[in-house]
């Protein structure tokens, strides 16, 4: 298959979310960090983690979900404030 096919189906992602004509947003910022999803491996290869997507990377899983299907995470979700006693 050529990169004609995967072009194809780019454009009718984008006619079918409306996206048509509009540049690609930017990805929020370390909006992980503020997602009870999100959590730290401890491996050096791949150091973030998204217990709701269920993988780990080297970059905030929200930015490779950004990169990969040009949406903003779709599964976040705030942490809980901590109440102090």
């Amino acid at each position: 298959r050529s990169n004609l096919h995967l072009l194809e189906g780019r454009a009718e992602l984008e006619r079918a979310t409306g996206n048509m004509n509009q540049p690609p947003k930017k990805p929020q910022r370390n909006l992980c960090v503020g997602c009870a999803y999100f959590y730290i491996t401890w491996e050096k290869k791949f150091p973030y983690g998204c217990k709701a997507m269920k993988f780990k990377s080297k970059q905030y899983p929200s930015n490779v979900v950004f990169e990969s299907s040009g949406m903003e995470c779709q599964l976040f979700k705030p942490k809980k404030k901590k109440t102090t006693t």
